[in-house]
């Protein structure tokens, strides 16, 4: 998922504390929040993560 794991590097001002953020493995989902309210408004390294999950950390 390299395409998916730049993006979210992209958006984010600071990345989540996770070891696994790095190389962002298939099926792994992070929320973002913004203080934008519109999508037109929203800037690259805005983003403040809130949460970063990988299928190992559900099956943990």
């Amino acid at each position: 998922n390299p395409g998916i794991c730049a993006f979210a590097q992209a958006l984010l001002a600071n990345p989540p504390n996770h070891l696994r953020f790095e190389d962002y493995p298939s099926g792994a989902t992070l929320i973002a929040v913004f203080k934008q309210t519109e999508w037109l408004q929203i800037k690259w390294g805005t983003g403040q993560p809130n949460a970063f999950v990988t299928p190992a950390d559900l099956s943990a």
